[in-house]
């Protein structure tokens, strides 16, 4: 299963992992004006690790 995006929504579906207990989950996900953004690389680095 590919990755799916809809960005004009900023809507995803990541294709399914299976974990150590044999259990296979979907990532689903959608954006929102409130997500950061970042400029570069040390900003997101710096937000990722606080």
């Amino acid at each position: 299963m590919p990755t799916m995006i809809d960005s004009n929504i900023g809507a995803y579906i990541l294709p399914p992992i299976t974990y150590p207990d044999r259990h296979s989950y979907l990532k689903i996900g959608i954006g929102t004006e409130a997500d950061p953004q970042f400029a570069d690389l040390d900003n997101l680095q710096n937000w990722f690790k606080g």
